[in-house]
């Protein structure tokens, strides 16, 4: 029993690795006026995914802390867990009694693996790049309390990330620099003309010119 209990929080600790992997995609995918707009217009968690957009690092930090975390400990729940139920199936097939031992151990650390890529890993992360507004609106609430929670340790070790970092002459950056859309630009363009900053010709040739370019 004691090993299906173990089993059973190491299924929780799973899920709570796909939260962190479903945030950190969500978070470095999503398109930052999108999210604006929808946190202007009101919508659940999208206020709180755009505070921890505008700490990005930060937030990547924790979710890589998360991660890790997760990582080890459900290694250490799950692996001598399914190798302890699996060993008598093993023997009721006939294994030689010497082989029993490590063959179960290996189905052990196989399948907690698999599992933990599929559910942990791969599924949040598709589900993230899908629908990273979405997603980031459901997990950026849990994420941002984690962070708040470890912030001393996060912050330690960010700090020592970006230290390293300048090493190399890079400065490191917080938010993710925002692409504008063409729509965006054509606005920016037409207000600029209006107040007289570039030459309206001008204005209406790069107007054109993005309207081309989304054929």
């Amino acid at each position: 029993m004691s090993e299906v209990l173990l089993l059973l929080l190491a299924l929780g600790l799973t899920l709570a690795c796909a939260v962190f992997v479903a945030a950190e995609f969500s978070l470095t995918t999503i398109e930052r006026s999108e999210l604006e707009r929808a946190a202007q217009a009101g919508e659940r968690g999208a206020e709180s995914a755009l505070k921890a957009a505008k700490r990005l690092t930060f937030q990547l930090s924790g979710a890589q802390l998360g991660i890790t975390v997760t990582s080890l400990v459900i290694g250490m729940l799950a692996e001598p867990s399914l190798a302890v139920l699996l060993r008598s199936p093993l023997e009721a097939a006939g294994l030689p009694s010497g082989a029993v031992s490590t063959v179960a151990t290996l189905l052990g650390v196989a399948l907690s693996t698999v599992v933990l890529m599929v559910i942990g890993e791969l599924v949040p992360k598709n589900w993230a790049i899908s629908s990273p507004l979405a997603v980031a609106k459901v997990v950026s609430g849990p994420q941002r309390a984690f962070t708040a929670c470890f912030a001393p340790l996060i912050r330690h070790l960010n700090n020592t990330a970006n230290r390293a970092v300048r090493r190399f002459g890079l400065e490191p950056a917080e938010e993710l620099a925002s692409a504008r859309t063409p729509q965006e630009l054509i606005a920016l363009a037409q207000h600029s003309a209006r107040e007289g900053g570039i030459e309206q010709d001008s204005a209406e040739l790069f107007v054109r010119t993005l309207h081309l370019a989304e054929l």
